[in-house]
Formats: C-alpha cells, sequence, structure tokens
C-alpha cells in the first residue's frame, strides 16, 4: 500500500508539474506531490522488511515507529520523528518484560457503531521501552511467540538434532 501511495504522489506530482509548466503557471504545489511521495517510498522501505529475529545473533531488527517517547518534550525532537525512516536492532536477551494487550474503538456515525481492535506488543529492557502495534492478532501474537521462546531457550534452538527420516526427500 504504502509503495502505490508513493508512486500515485510522485507521478502526481510529474503530472501537476509538467501541466504548469506548459501553461506558465505556478507549479510550487506539484513539489510536495513529489516530496510526499518519496517519504511515503522511503517509509514503504523501512517497512517492507518488516520484523526479524535472528537466533544466531541475538537480535531482532524492526522498522522504526515503535520507539515510546521518554517525555513529552520528545515528540518536539526531530530525531523523536525522523525514527520512521531508520531500522533498529536491539539485543532479544536485553529483554526483560513482554506484555501483549489488545485496544477497541468504538465510533458511532448515523446510528451505525462500528469498532476497530488494535493489538499491541510492548518490550521493555536495557535499550528502554517499544511499543509495536498490529492490525492482526495472528500477526502479533507469532512475533510474541517466537520472542518467547528465542529467550527461554537461547541459542539451544540451534544445537537441536532433528530426525533425517522425517525431513528427507
Amino acid at each position: 500500500m504504502f509503495f502505490v501511495l508513493s508512486l500515485l504522489g510522485i507521478g502526481g506530482g510529474i503530472c501537476s508539474a509538467y501541466r504548469n509548466i506548459n501553461t506558465n503557471a505556478a507549479y510550487g504545489g506539484s513539489f510536495i506531490f513529489i516530496l510526499v511521495g518519496v517519504v511515503i517510498f522511503y517509509v514503504f522501505q523501512v517497512n517492507r522488511k518488516g520484523y526479524l529475529v535472528s537466533v544466531e545473533d541475538d537480535i531482532l531488527e524492526f522498522p522504526g515507529s515503535g520507539l515510546v517517547a521518554d517525555s513529552f518534550f520528545s515528540y518536539f525532537l526531530p530525531s523523536f520523528w525522523m525514527q520512521h525512516f531508520k531500522r533498529y536492532q536491539i539485543s532479544v536477551s536485553e529483554i526483560r518484560q513482554l506484555d501483549k494487550y489488545n485496544k477497541t474503538k468504538r465510533s458511532t456515525s448515523n446510528g451505525k457503531t462500528t469498532s476497530s481492535t488494535t493489538y499491541y506488543l510492548d518490550l521493555d529492557g536495557e535499550f528502554g521501552a517499544i511499543s509495536f502495534s498490529f492490525m492482526s492478532k495472528h500477526k502479533r501474537d507469532e512475533l510474541y511467540s517466537l520472542i518467547m521462546r528465542v529467550i527461554q531457550q537461547g541459542p539451544e534452538i540451534l544445537d537441536r538434532d532433528y530426525p533425517e527420516e522425517e525431513y528427507s526427500e
């Protein structure tokens, strides 16, 4: 979805600039389309890999935007907003607390009530606090289970011997 939005933004900006150049009109607004398209493309590139857990390296890699603000003033710092364009790595062994919970929002319009649920996974540790949000409970629980398994079993996950006959072709 991010990729399509970025293409629409960049394409719309180029078409608007071309139209404005041919009509000798001011074309400052078209550069805003291009800029928004480029920003959305970079966010897409950061989120494209998703969440990666490396058992061998004891690393959890994730897209930015999950870092929690330290204080109210953190929201005004450029570094807080630039986290959306970066990927971060933390050591799985540094995770001290792992919580999952849901938040349901209900809204009423025209007499019809709709609700949407967002699924959260919070990590606390030596690195600080991170909060991941998911639209799917399954995806949230999948990452939760993987992290818990790596924390509980550590490198022993890789040292197991599996019977060859079960996996032979």
